[in-house]
């Protein structure tokens, strides 16, 4: 099983009469969201198996958007994805991850992601340095889950603008 935790990209900085759920992306945060769809389409992933939750802010839809339409999945619009989510409410995220199967592409935004993501590999016995989590604008984690001998192992790698290249953070 994998997890894709990804950051939205650069939205514009107001909503014109709107609030902060309806800011759109911008110029750059469009051509990032692209970009994002193109290197997830070459990381090595059953795409046949493949879901994507995403926050209700607009600029997390935008974010999805080339990707969901590269492999034809409908995202499912999640409130708990939400900037200032709960822990109760990241740990149901947890939990419905661990029970999935395929990859999940989940976007939201950067102070609730990062408290996910410590759940996650958390129960893998992992410790990640904050710094090592840190999300920019369109910068994603892939985690991957698997077990040996009965022992959880995980892989974190971090993919960040412009070039995308993974760094792989534990192993």
């Amino acid at each position: 099983m994998a997890i894709i935790v990804l950051r939205h990209a650069k939205a514009r900085a107001s909503a014109g009469s709107g609030g902060d759920l309806d800011r759109a992306l911008d110029p750059v945060g469009i051509q990032q969201a692209k970009t994002v769809a193109q290197v997830i389409g070459h990381l090595a992933i059953d795409t046949s198996r493949l879901r994507v939750l995403v926050s209700p802010a607009l600029r997390c839809q935008n974010t999805v958007a080339p990707l969901v339409s590269r492999f034809s999945v409908e995202p499912l619009v999640d409130k708990r994805l939400l900037e200032y989510a709960s822990d109760s409410e990241l740990l149901e995220l947890v939990s419905l991850a661990r029970s999935a199967s395929g990859t999940w592409v989940i976007c939201g935004h950067g102070p609730s992601l990062l408290r996910l993501v410590r759940l996650l590999v958390r129960e893998q016995g992992a410790m990640v340095a904050d710094r090592e989590l840190s999300l920019g604008v369109a910068a994603f984690l892939y985690l991957e889950f698997w077990a040996v001998s009965g022992r959880p192992l995980s892989l974190l790698a971090r993919y960040a603008p412009p070039r995308y290249q993974g760094t792989v953070l534990i192993g």
